[in-house]
């Protein structure tokens, strides 16, 4: 071996075996509350199958949501909601048009997300919706 071929070696046995820093900055913290809403279509799948109308229910609430981001490829957080939301059916009769039936259930929802970084410029979360950076 030539001397050039040991100082090349020697120099990449140096720099696998320091430990490399990278840059670091502030730690960032984002928390944000906000309101959602929204309409949303229903029907029910019975069986046999009846003849029916799609309801039309509300559904709003509130959101906050703590992002926190060390280092530059790292987001970590948590989002909680509270929604109200109303799902059901209408039914319709053919022969008596001039009856119906419809059926209102209301729901409080509490879902809870939490966003975890997955590799190193993709962010998942929970719930399978995309977070924006």
């Amino acid at each position: 071996m030539n001397l050039r071929t040991i100082i090349i070696f020697a120099l990449l046995m140096c720099a696998c075996i320091l430990p490399l820093h990278a840059q670091v900055g502030e730690q960032r913290h984002n928390f944000a509350v906000g309101v959602n809403g929204g309409i949303n279509l229903n029907s029910v799948s019975f069986s046999p199958s009846i003849k029916q109308k799609n309801l039309m229910g509300i559904n709003g609430g509130v959101t906050a949501r703590y992002i926190s981001e060390k280092y530059f490829s790292m987001i970590c957080g948590a989002q909680i909601e509270l929604n109200f939301s109303q799902h059901g059916w209408d039914e319709y009769y053919e022969d008596y048009p001039t009856l119906s039936y419809t059926r209102t259930m209301n729901y409080v929802e509490i879902p809870f997300l939490h966003i975890w970084p997955s590799a190193r410029t993709a962010v998942c979360n929970s719930s399978s919706m995309p977070v924006r950076r």
